[in-house]
């Protein structure tokens, strides 16, 4: 019977291990997503200050 614990009771260690660790690349996987779209926005901003100039200069130009 304690054999049979003791075995369950590793079993349940390693259980929690595994699911610590997934939790953790599920962290790295969250974060990575996350300075992506940081980034991505970064990115589309600068579009539009770069739009937003280039119709300016045009709005001179036809003036």
């Amino acid at each position: 019977m304690t054999v049979m614990m003791n075995n369950h009771m590793g079993d349940l260690v390693k259980a929690i291990g595994d699911i610590s660790d997934s939790s953790k690349n599920i962290a790295k996987i969250i974060k990575t997503i996350d300075e992506i779209a940081f980034q991505t926005n970064i990115l589309a901003l600068n579009a539009a200050a770069s739009t937003e100039l280039l119709q300016e200069a045009v709005a001179k130009f036809r003036i």
